[in-house]
């Protein structure tokens, strides 16, 4: 049950509520692993020794006396159609005595034991991709205890954000050398730490020269092309603020969410098609699973500058 259905309804689908409440994803893991197996080998012995202590087929009377507190346990489970269904199939089948002595024939058990074993293989593949997506970078579940051999092979499995943004050949700004330039709007900083979270203060499509790309509204002087590209550029500002505070791209867990500002003209309604140019890139630095988190998008008079695009971001730290 883990191999087929684990990894659609529970314990290991990548949203599962419950993970955030175990801890890091690797512990999260291992607890709901060890847990369904714990469940499914207590579940088989208790059905197994209370089944032959009061098997159905004997005394109808003294079975059903038997039987109705288990009728108490039916509102713990979501599939109860299903269970009584079954119970009433196998209930029928099970007085039917050819069909016993065929369940009971060695080539019958050895074909049901090879099409469970097939259907397992079948669902592997599955499972360890669910389980992929939940640790997510390998970085977040090393525990701290593995040794430094260990630490190293599970490196070599970690994806490299620094070498994805080479091979995409973005020129990420070094805000070690150059400033990050919304200093010059107002009074603040680029980034903040909290916990395992790292808020970036807005940043927009400023150009090495600090001039701003494509600036005017969308709709008006700037096209969606446009706006698109100055929202690329953006990301890419973005991504050098997350160099400056963590030290590299690879200590990247996830992006949380980011807030979007698109200036518009009056009518102007594509502000979203605007704002994938900031999330398609994070997607293609980060990946499917850490680059895409949650989006809004709202579509403003005017920035400063006379920017069309401005953005806000919260990251997830490794190891933090």
């Amino acid at each position: 049950m883990l191999l087929v259905v684990g990894n659609r309804i529970d314990p290991l689908r990548a949203n599962n509520p419950d993970f955030s409440l175990v801890g890091p994803a690797w512990v999260a893991v291992v607890a709901f692993l060890a847990l369904g197996l714990f469940h499914g080998m207590v579940v088989a012995a208790l059905a197994g020794r209370y089944s032959r202590a009061l098997p159905l087929v004997a005394s109808r009377s003294r079975a059903i006396a038997a039987y109705a507190p288990l009728l108490l346990l039916i509102p713990l489970f979501l599939v109860i159609p299903v269970i009584i269904a079954a119970g009433l199939v196998a209930g029928a089948v099970s007085q039917i005595r050819p069909v016993v002595a065929l369940w009971h024939d060695r080539r019958v058990v050895t074909v049901g034991r090879v099409a469970l074993a097939a259907v397992g293989l079948a669902a592997l593949p599955g499972f360890v991709s669910a389980l992929v997506d939940i640790l997510g970078p390998a970085q977040a579940m090393l525990p701290r205890s593995l040794g430094q051999g260990s630490a190293a092979a599970m490196e070599e499995l970690m994806p490299d954000y620094e070498v994805r943004v080479a091979e995409l050949g973005l020129d990420v700004p070094d805000y070690t050398t150059v400033p990050y330039l919304g200093l010059k709007y107002g009074s603040m900083k680029s980034h903040h730490v909290s916990g395992n979270l790292l808020f970036l203060s807005g940043h927009v499509p400023d150009q090495a020269d600090d001039t701003p790309l494509h600036p005017g509204r969308l709709g008006g002087e700037v096209t969606v092309e446009q706006g698109y590209q100055a929202a690329r550029l953006t990301a890419v500002n973005c991504l050098a603020t997350i160099r400056l505070a963590l030290g590299s791209l690879n200590r990247v867990n996830a992006l949380v969410r980011s807030l979007n500002f698109v200036v518009v003209a009056p009518g102007f309604v594509d502000v979203n098609l605007v704002a994938n140019g900031a999330t398609d890139l994070f997607r293609d630095v980060f990946g499917e699973q850490a680059g895409l988190g949650g989006r809004a998008t709202i579509g403003v008079a005017c920035l400063a500058h006379n920017h069309c695009f401005e953005n806000w971001l919260t990251v997830e730290i490794v190891g933090a």
